[in-house]
């Protein structure tokens, strides 16, 4: 008996961790980001990024604003993706 209680346990827990999944909203400050073309390189790639939601790229404030799905990717990963199109870029303090 004490078994299948345990079973059950261990099935609800790994059940209810995928439930936790949190959907993530980040302001990324943009450095070397200087042609008009930029906002949208930067923007098409992270949106290729599974669990990334939604992305809005200003050249004006050299920002980029991801919504992502915590449970897909994680901010490091978005980080390492602009890092390697040659931007670097941190988060934004608010």
């Amino acid at each position: 008996m004490h078994k299948y209680i345990l079973i059950s346990v261990l099935i609800y827990a790994g059940l209810s961790s995928s439930v936790r999944a949190e959907i993530v909203h980040t302001t990324l400050e943009l450095e070397n980001m200087n042609c008009i073309v930029c906002p949208y390189i930067v923007k098409e790639i992270l949106k290729s990024i599974e669990g990334v939601q939604g992305v809005i790229v200003d050249s004006t404030t050299k920002t980029a604003d991801v919504i992502f799905d915590d449970s897909n990717t994680n901010l490091n990963a978005i980080i390492k993706a602009i890092d390697d199109m040659g931007y670097s870029s941190k988060v934004r303090n608010n």
